[in-house]
């Protein structure tokens, strides 16, 4: 994700046999993450760790957030993340999130998993899954479509923020900006 840009971040939790319980879990990152809004709404939410105390029937439960890179990150800074998840079955047992554990600061968006400066068909597709129904990340679904609509999109160094391009001006993958490269 580009610096200044949010992403979500997914956490998909199974616990089996599917019961009424309860479970903590936790999500940390180092510093230049912001935490920004989690969906169910974290019980807390500090610096550089959110948390959630969950009650109720767990089998297949997701967990989501939106969160930022610092907008003074550099190309190519990595920020990583540690989490663990805690369940009381009979004894108390904690187990490590596991997974993606980290974001590079580049300048593409969170939805073009191919890094190909387009949001193709099935990257849209992929984020709607994700975020659907969260009013929280409305406005990350918008600027997803926004490119998704347009064919392709550049990053403008100067502005810090995702330029829509018709697939037939060219090359995507060049900043606009007039201080060079990425």
């Amino acid at each position: 994700s580009a610096p200044g840009q949010v992403f979500p971040v997914v956490i998909d939790v199974f616990v089996r046999p599917s019961s009424q319980r309860t479970l903590l879990l936790k999500d940390s990152a180092q510093e230049g993450i912001e935490f920004l809004k989690g969906v169910p709404v974290f019980t807390s939410k500090g610096s550089r760790q959110v948390k959630w105390i969950y009650q109720g029937k767990v089998g297949y439960t997701k967990f989501i957030y939106l969160a930022r890179i610092w907008k003074k990150a550099k190309t190519g800074d990595i920020f990583k993340f540690n989490g663990e998840i805690t369940v009381k079955a009979p004894k108390t047992t904690s187990f490590p999130l596991l997974g993606n554990r980290q974001i590079t600061a580049m300048p593409f968006s969170w939805a073009d998993t191919n890094t190909d400066h387009m949001i193709d068909d099935e990257e849209i597709l992929e984020a709607y899954d994700l975020l659907s129904g969260i009013k929280e990340s409305e406005q990350a679904l918008r600027e997803v479509e926004l490119l998704w609509s347009a064919g392709g999109y550049r990053w403008d160094l100067n502005k810090r923020k995702f330029q829509p391009v018709d697939k037939g001006q060219g090359d995507f993958s060049q900043n606009h900006s007039t201080k060079g490269g990425r």
